[in-house]
């Protein structure tokens, strides 16, 4: 899946089931191998949109993904965090009832779901860095608060994720990813990630006032 592009379209951004677990040598995006060998476009060509354009739309798929409902098997934004957590804090998942292989495959879903989001809100603070000149005044002001936001976000959800991995937990690769996971952590990993929705409720209030 294509997420992104930098050096005006120069270089794509993407997400593969091969991503692995380091930084590419500018230290801003996660490597991923398997490069998709063919791009295909559906549709008319269009012009380009300008930058501020596409800010602008930005922040609209920001509160669309954000408010979205749960729909085909998949919950988002808020309510993706919501069931994250309650999953967090559900001991009949983790406990004996279960078998270790069922346990390290939640476990494993879990690392990767926390590492995608540390990856994907570190890339929001670079983006909306990027682009507040684009602004004036007061939403300018919003787009700096919102990149600060994102970028601490990202911040403290690596710590823990390095915390994690620095624990006595059992070790786990998937993915082409090596990791530790310990069950002990899930309550502590819960709360945080009750901490972050509330960021990503203040976030989104944000874009609002930008989009008036």
């Amino acid at each position: 899946m294509i997420t992104g592009y930098g050096e005006h379209g120069r270089v794509f951004y993407c997400r593969t089931y091969f991503d692995k677990d380091f930084w590419n040598e500018n230290q801003d995006y996660l490597e991923s191998d398997f490069w998709p060998f063919l791009i295909m476009h559906f549709g008319e060509k269009k012009a380009r949109p300008s930058d501020l354009d596409n800010l602008r739309a930005s922040l609209h798929t920001l509160l669309q993904s954000f408010e979205a409902e749960y729909s085909s098997g998949y919950f988002q934004g808020a309510q993706a965090y919501e069931r994250w957590i309650a999953g967090l804090r559900n001991d009949g998942l983790w406990d004996q009832g279960n078998s270790k292989d069922e346990i390290h495959r939640r476990l494993a879903v879990n690392d990767y779901l926390l590492l995608n989001l540390i990856d994907a809100r570190r890339c929001a603070a670079e983006y909306l860095s990027a682009h507040v000149s684009l602004l004036r005044g007061e939403k300018a002001d919003l787009l700096t608060e919102m990149a600060s936001l994102y970028r601490g976000m990202a911040e403290k959800l690596g710590a823990f994720r390095c915390k994690l991995k620095a624990s006595d937990g059992e070790s786990l690769r998937y993915n082409a990813i090596d990791t530790k996971v310990s069950p002990r952590f899930l309550k502590e990993q819960a709360s945080l990630l009750e901490s972050m929705l509330q960021v990503e409720r203040a976030i989104a209030g944000m874009a609002r006032q930008i989009l008036v």
